[in-house]
């Protein structure tokens, strides 16, 4: 046997015995390892599918409490709803009414938008019951006992979720979302749910697969089976579906245990869900994880193999360069030298043991004959030697070159895609703003457009005039709260702009102050305001923006303080380089202050500083808005504040200086008016898809004395100045068959030059929207929801009209609101002493102290002593205060 046999023959055994202690070592490692693989990716997916199956609960608790603040639903008409309290099931016959039926709707849009939502009800305190399809028996049915109305009931003003029940009138077993019905004052209307059948919920994780084959089972809080592989388990404790089901609803989340089923042994792998209570628990078949792991273990043992294998071809191929192969070139060597006499033949000089030895003596005997050949083939290699290298700097080179041109290119097209993304997104949160915008405000419109009419209505009074204010201002509270949200969209946006024209800067101050002080002395603050002497009167600027700027600090601080008081102060910025007016503006309260750790947070959008009692409720995005109008105008806002002292708010705005405006000549819209009767018949069309709209517009107009006339869309609108040519056009721009824009082209291709202005009604706010109304013809533009004064103005403008004023009775006046200009008049003669003495008693509401002074008036002043009476009795002590404190303001 040669030499290279016998070393082949004892490196195959060598491998083969290392291959087989490494196997049995590396079995029971791999295993174990494949196991805890598994157990990892099982518990990574039972936490997806619990994040999907409590964002999936969430949402329908969300969407259920919106739709229980909707007010069909909370409607207290109730009494024509379905009862089941006496039901026959053999006579029984459904009577839906058109409330019930208008909410039955809205309960199948609920299911239809929830797919794996069975039935949408809700149980009434009177115990009617209106459930989103009709019931299968109508057996006799009071809600008011159900465990969910129960449930519901005692915890008003939360959504919770029921156990699993049985329904009553079907196999069905469902888990349902239940809120209660409860106004303002705890009074309950009744309970509003939503069922979700196992089977439905069975249906919505079927969707989600586990690797190796495995099955979701989900449990209750107390074990019972919720969702299961197999339907006969479904609402059964778990116990009764595995002989280790105890051990199953105790284990801890994270727990693996191995399980006793009825078609044999299972792996299961347990995942407490925080967000519902309930347990995930992954099913795996023993035979498929035990086939997988014998699977992953055999090839992982294939590829040690392959391994052993090759290592041992490379000792082997190691072994033939470094021994064999030097013994068989010496032989053959020694064997060419002999035979051909060729004196440059070289044994190659391996390592330093005898094989190397032998073969450098052999060759220093052949060195000195083939000294110069040497030399000659030393050069050669050299040259040999650099050439190679330059060509391997010159690949290097270019590989880092194409390196870097591939991640440019890769740069360019990432951040082409985020750009393009950035439009998209952009482009998105505008038009959502648009339709949120048209989508409130178009209620809203009609809410505020019929306190406006009721409001002007003398004959409202007393406990109807109070209700009316307050709807009327919270719609206007609502209203500055979506305001604020879409200010604070275009300031991120930065389309924000200034709104610049000349304003009374004293006269905006002493607005402020009169209409803060009568908050701050009901609180038992002070509230100073002081302007500079050199402070000018008219300046040019954005004067709306600048008066929510003070509006809103000066709110803060009469809000958060207690005791102490409120100054406001104004003046000019002194060593102010630039060529505008520099003015600075200072709120100071001793209120409780602000920790220096939260001064920065008091600017960030939706923040609030301070916890528990110290927060007084808002949006948190008031600061957050007067900040970047400052910046707009060209200011900064610094906040110094210590906490038990008190805080001080500065902020400096460079405007321009102004020129005395004429104030506008309608005056007095608190009361009605009317055209003056020489200027003679003056025509309008009113055209909008929104019949409350229509109305609110044609009731106002026909009470200023103007002729009207309605469509309900574009194409109704062209038809009627074919018949009834209009002096103007109030028009909406979004309605359906014909909208504004297209009404605008086809009316003034008919016209021509002719074509009689029109005003844009539309409850857009973006300014985009604004300009391509104007570029499409409109002539003005009034925003929904407007002021009925605004609307008159732009009437005036357009039309050039006059109004006059409609006499009113002081009886009339007593009931409804006192016309400044005429309470001023009959105060006129009064001796200061007197007047002093009637502000302070309506201040300090002293109404024993008022009667003493009005009955001191004496006859001459009845309609002033009637007036002021009548506002007593109505307990409208706010507006007596400020007509009062308006006139001792004109006195001064």
């Amino acid at each position: 046997m040669s030499l290279k046999a016998k070393t082949v023959t004892l490196l195959a055994a060598s491998a083969t015995i290392i291959l087989a202690a490494v196997g049995l070592v590396q079995f029971s490692v791999l295993k174990a390892r494949t196991f805890h693989v598994i157990e990892t990716q099982i518990q990574r997916q039972l936490g997806h599918l619990d994040f999907a199956l409590t964002r999936f609960l969430n949402d329908v608790e969300h969407d259920l409490s919106v739709l229980a603040s909707d007010p069909r639903v909370r409607s207290t008409n109730d009494e024509s709803f379905t009862s089941f309290l006496q039901a026959d099931e053999a006579t029984f016959q459904y009577d839906i009414g058109p409330d019930e039926l208008g909410i039955i709707d809205l309960f199948r849009a609920f299911r239809q938008s929830h797919p794996h939502v069975n039935s949408v009800y809700m149980g009434r305190e009177n115990g009617s019951f209106v459930r989103s399809h009709l019931r299968e028996r109508p057996t006799r049915y009071d809600p008011r006992d159900r465990a969910w109305y129960t449930l519901a009931r005692g915890f008003p003003g939360h959504v919770q979720r029921t156990p699993p029940y049985r329904s009553v009138t079907s196999p069905d077993v469902n888990i349902g979302v239940v809120t209660a019905l409860a106004e303002d004052d705890g009074t309950l209307l009744g309970v509003l749910g939503a069922d979700i059948t196992l089977g439905g919920l069975t249906e919505y994780m079927s969707d989600f697969v586990l690797s190796h084959e495995g099955r979701v089972l989900l449990l209750d809080e107390a074990g019972i089976v919720l969702v299961a592989p197999d339907p006969t388990w479904l609402f059964s404790p778990v116990t009764e579906a595995f002989a280790d089901g105890a051990e199953l609803a105790g284990a801890l989340n994270g727990k693996h245990l191995f399980l006793e089923g009825p078609a044999g042994g299972m792996h299961a792998y347990v995942h407490r869900s925080l967000g519902t209570g309930w347990t995930l628990v992954g099913l795996l078949d023993d035979n498929v994880v035990g086939r997988d792991v014998r699977e992953t273990v055999f090839r992982n043992l294939a590829f040690l193999a392959a391994a052993v294998v090759l290592l041992g071809l490379a000792a082997l191929v190691g072994l033939y360069r470094s021994i064999l192969a030097p013994v068989a070139d010496l032989t053959e060597g020694t064997e060419f030298v002999r035979n051909s006499g060729d004196l440059s033949f070289r044994f190659p000089q391996g390592s330093d043991d005898e094989l190397g030895r032998l073969a450098r003596a052999f060759n220093r005997m052949l060195e000195r004959r083939q000294a110069a050949e040497g030399e000659l083939r030393t050069s050669r290699e050299e040259l040999r030697r650099e050439r190679d290298l330059l060509d391997l700097r010159v690949r290097e080179r270019t590989l880092e070159l194409e390196r870097s041109n591939a991640n440019l290119t890769r740069e360019v097209a990432e951040r082409t895609k985020a750009e393009v993304e950035a439009r998209e997104a952009n482009q998105a949160k505008s038009l959502f703003l648009a339709n949120m915008s048209h989508e409130i405000r178009t209620p809203m419109n009609a809410i505020l457009g019929f306190t406006q009419i009721l409001l002007r209505d003398p004959s409202v009074a007393g406990d109807h005039r109070r209700s009316l204010e307050t709807v009327h201002r919270s719609g206007e509270h609502l209203l500055i709260l979506l305001n604020d949200i879409l200010e604070m969209s275009k300031i991120e946006a930065g389309k924000m702009v200034l709104n610049v024209e000349d304003f009374d800067l004293s006269a905006l101050l002493g607005d402020l102050g009169a209409m803060f002080q009568v908050l701050a002395r009901d609180k038992g603050l002070t509230l100073e305001t002081d302007s500079a002497p050199d402070l000018p009167r008219w300046v040019r600027g954005d004067g709306q923006k600048l008066r929510q700027v003070l509006n809103n600090l000066m709110g803060n601080a009469v809000k958060f303080t207690d005791r102490g008081g409120v100054v406001l102060r104004a003046s000019l910025l002194e060593d102010d380089e630039s060529k505008k007016l520099g003015l600075v503006f200072e709120v100071e309260d001793t209120g409780p202050g602000i920790p220096k750790e939260s001064l920065e947070a008091v600017f960030t959008q939706f923040e609030q500083v301070g916890s528990g009692g110290s927060r007084k409720g808002g949006t948190g995005l008031g600061l957050a808005i007067a900040k970047a109008y400052v910046e707009l105008m060209g200011g900064e806002m610094v906040l110094e504040s210590k906490v038990g002292l008190g805080s001080r708010f500065r902020f400096t705005v460079h405007l321009e200086q102004g020129q005395a405006r004429r104030e506008s000549t309608i005056r007095g819209l608190d009361r009605p008016v009317r055209l003056r009767s020489a200027q003679g018949e003056v025509r309008i069309l009113v055209v909008d898809d929104n019949e409350d709209n229509r109305e609110i517009l044609v009731r106002l107009l026909n009470e200023a004395g103007f002729d009207t006339r309605e469509a309900a869309d574009g194409r109704q609108a062209l038809e009627a100045c074919g018949e009834w040519l209009p002096n103007l056009i109030l028009l909406d721009m979004i309605m359906p068959v014909m909208d504004g824009f297209d009404f605008l082209t086809a009316f003034g291709r008919e016209h021509g030059p002719d074509l009689p202005p029109v005003i844009a009604v539309t409850a857009s706010v973006l300014a985009s929207q604004k300009e391509r109304v104007l570029s499409a013809g409109a002539v003005g533009f009034l925003k929904k929801p407007f002021k009925a004064e605004e609307l008159f103005e732009l009437l005036r403008h357009h039309l050039r009209i006059e109004y006059e004023d409609v006499e009113i009775s002081w009886q009339d006046m007593a009931s409804g609101p006192v016309p400044e200009d005429i309470f001023r008049a009959d105060c006129s003669d009064l001796d200061k002493e007197t007047l002093e003495a009637l502000r302070d008693a309506a201040l300090a509401l002293d109404v024993d102290r008022l009667r003493v002074l009005v009955s001191e008036l004496g006859r001459e002043r009845s309609d002033l002593a009637s007036a002021i009476l009548g506002l007593l009795e109505s307990f409208r002590f706010e507006e007596l205060q400020r007509l009062l404190r308006l006139e001792g303001d004109h006195e001064s």
